[in-house]
């Protein structure tokens, strides 16, 4: 019989909302790489198990998922505003990491669509200006 690895995700617990989301998130990225994978909620933590030790996991996540972008360049927040907190998508903007190829990229065209309406960009628009 294959050997199983219990892991357990302790910051994904079944409340808040958000948490259980991040755990259902985890769980659905993780199976790309072990199809076999199962979760379970014991107690106030998500329990994977999976035919590979939490170092591959660890490291597929680190080193091989590459995130779907999906961005909301119209709300407040989103990081294309003056006021926004851009260090995030500024670091994206500048790695060269492979994976995150279609974020900087997706990111470059929203820039472009923004410049494009004139925006003013020192905060998100609101009203009619945000359709």
């Amino acid at each position: 019989m294959d050997e199983c690895y219990k892991i357990v995700l302790t910051g994904c617990t079944p409340t808040p909302l958000a948490s259980y989301l991040k755990g259902l998130g985890v769980l659905r990225i993780l199976s790309n790489l072990d199809s076999e994978i199962k979760a379970a909620w014991v107690g106030e933590n998500l329990v994977l198990t999976s035919k590979r030790p939490a170092e591959v996991l660890v490291r597929y996540l680190l080193d091989d998922y590459a995130p779907t972008p999906i961005l909301a360049p119209w709300n407040g927040g989103s990081g294309f505003y003056q006021n926004d907190n851009q260090a995030s998508l500024q670091k994206i903007k500048e790695s060269n990491i492979s994976r995150l190829f279609a974020f900087r990229l997706s990111l470059d065209v929203a820039e472009r669509a923004l410049d494009l309406e004139g925006l003013q960009r020192e905060t998100s628009p609101k009203g009619e200006a945000k359709t």
